[in-house]
């Protein structure tokens, strides 16, 4: 199957609405709610292929560079309208599917105490090092390295016990 006839056939199973609107694949759908299309020797995510497809035809770059992925700025999984669509990594999905509700927030925070938050801010701030690096010090995903930098309200534990106590001991220390 030709590249000519395979985008084609793919952009005739879409309806298109207007430039600002979602549009939507018409036909295969996934297990998890993703359009998929067969070009021919593999099955394809509908969305990913709309984004690679809209850039090879107007000339630019349609690569995906590794460890990035094809996301949705309306949080729909049958858009393709590629002005909808555009790279990010594991962390853009997962702030996505934060804000657009998905995922509670509260399922992925709260393994962190403040002190653990304000010392992950400071090295990234003073520091030369990788999320990777960060990730594996304080025992979690990069993805949450990338919360706890971008989301000021990002949720913790609270305060490490021993400083409640060591708190409450100076308190009482003073009296």
């Amino acid at each position: 199957m030709s590249e000519l006839f395979r985008s084609r056939t793919f952009w005739k199973q879409v309806e298109i609405k207007g430039q600002d609107d979602c549009w939507f694949w018409q036909y295969g759908v996934s297990s998890n709610g993703y359009g998929m299309f067969w070009t021919g020797s593999h099955t394809e995510s509908v969305h990913r292929y709309a984004w690679q497809d809209s850039r090879a035809r107007a000339g630019l770059d349609f690569s995906i560079p590794k460890g990035k992925m094809v996301l949705h700025k309306c949080n729909n999984k049958l858009c393709v309208n590629p002005n909808h669509l555009y790279l990010g990594d594991g962390s853009d999905n997962m702030m996505d599917r934060i804000n657009a509700g998905y995922v509670h927030s509260n399922l992925i925070h709260c393994k962190l105490y403040d002190e653990d938050v304000e010392e992950i801010r400071f090295i990234l701030k003073t520091e030369m090092v990788t999320r990777e690096w960060l990730a594996k010090m304080f025992g979690i995903s990069t993805c949450l390295v990338s919360l706890v930098r971008h989301n000021p309200k990002f949720l913790t534990k609270g305060p490490r016990p021993e400083t409640i106590r060591m708190a409450l001991y100076n308190f009482m220390e003073a009296l």
